[in-house]
């Protein structure tokens, strides 16, 4: 029990080495491929660099905004050459409420992007996903069946954060028109 209680010491003493705050100059980066979660994957120099509401294929300016041993989290700040499928979002709220995570493509191209990243989990957990996935379509807009509310400003929280986004309209469980 001592050892243990030693050990919570030093690691609230000292922070840790894998979770290094990084605010270096903006790097290049090529998009490779989505992920579970919502950010997209591009390698540089062999690590990991996990950025959201980027599209595979852009070539893209992002700051690093936290470093760990074996990736690194990034924000973007310029799609330097964007996807031909890349397209304005239809909610204002877009990359700041947390909520949608592929709003900056049309709807046909979602649907290829999430079956991609459900094979990969299933890959990942040792399960053999079937050669062909089944994908139940709805309409576009008006599908989200939960959100996340920020009772601080009665909006929508924040990506990444306890902070909310003011909403006109959060009470609400959907996205687009309405926004």
């Amino acid at each position: 029990m001592k050892k243990q209680n030693q050990r919570a010491q030093r690691s609230i003493q000292r922070p840790s080495a894998e979770r290094e705050l990084y605010s270096a100059e903006p790097i290049l980066m090529e998009v490779e491929k989505p992920l579970y979660g919502g950010a997209f994957l591009s390698r540089v120099d062999g690590k990991a660099h996990f950025t959201p509401l980027t599209l595979p294929g852009e070539q893209i300016r992002a700051r690093i905004v936290e470093r760990k041993s074996s990736f690194a989290l990034c924000e973007i700040e310029e799609v330097l050459r964007p996807s031909p499928v890349r397209i304005s979002p239809r909610c204002q709220h877009f990359g700041h409420c947390g909520g949608c995570a592929y709003q900056h493509t049309d709807a046909a191209t979602q649907i290829p992007l999430k079956v991609g990243i459900l094979a990969e989990t299933l890959t990942r957990a040792g399960v053999a996903p079937p050669e062909e996935i089944d994908v139940l379509v709805s309409e576009p807009w008006e599908y989200r069946n939960r959100i996340r509310l920020a009772l601080d400003t009665f909006g929508l929280a924040s990506n990444h954060s306890h902070r909310g986004v003011p909403h006109r309209r959060a009470a609400s469980l959907h996205c687009g028109q309405s926004c």
